[in-house]
């Protein structure tokens, strides 16, 4: 995918509302770390460590951990994130990074969600760049349907 059609998805969602940060910054966060979704949505407060070497740890298939260093805008945009969906929350939390909200009770977001949220934001950074490409597919390890997204790849 070209820079452009990165810009242009990165741009894609309302940063105005806190849908749309949590959306720009779910998709910041994926484009820097390589997580897969699910990696990345398990990722917890507490799985963060912002110091002179930001990184994340991620927990993935197999009970797999890999620490993976954030890039430096990537950590301003954590910064932004978290004044605005974890303000005041301990190091030590383990609310999860990600999350939705329903009825007043937080619970991790979803897969599907993201997916759908992303494949959204895609459609509308079309409309400006004809680079970004028309649908996303997921790649499950050649098992269609019968895993967590194992990856996202570009078609």
């Amino acid at each position: 995918m070209s820079e452009d059609a990165v810009k242009a998805l990165f741009a894609a969602p309302d940063t105005r509302t806190k849908m749309g940060l949590r959306d720009q910054f779910l998709m910041i966060f994926l484009y820097d770390t390589g997580a897969r979704i699910q990696e990345a949505l398990d990722v917890k407060i507490c799985d963060l460590r912002i110091d002179k070497t930001p990184a994340v740890t991620l927990h993935g298939k197999g009970g797999k951990i890999r620490v993976v260093p954030l890039m430096k805008d990537t950590v301003q945009h954590l910064d932004n994130y978290m004044g605005v969906f974890h303000k005041g929350e301990s190091v030590f939390s383990t609310e999860w990074l990600f999350y939705v909200e329903r009825k007043g009770s937080r619970s991790a977001m979803c897969d599907d969600t993201a997916r759908l949220r992303i494949q959204k934001y895609a459609e509308l950074a079309r409309e400006n760049c004809p680079d970004v490409p028309e649908r996303f597919i997921l790649i499950c390890g050649g098992i269609p349907g019968q895993c967590t997204y194992t990856s996202m790849e570009w078609i």
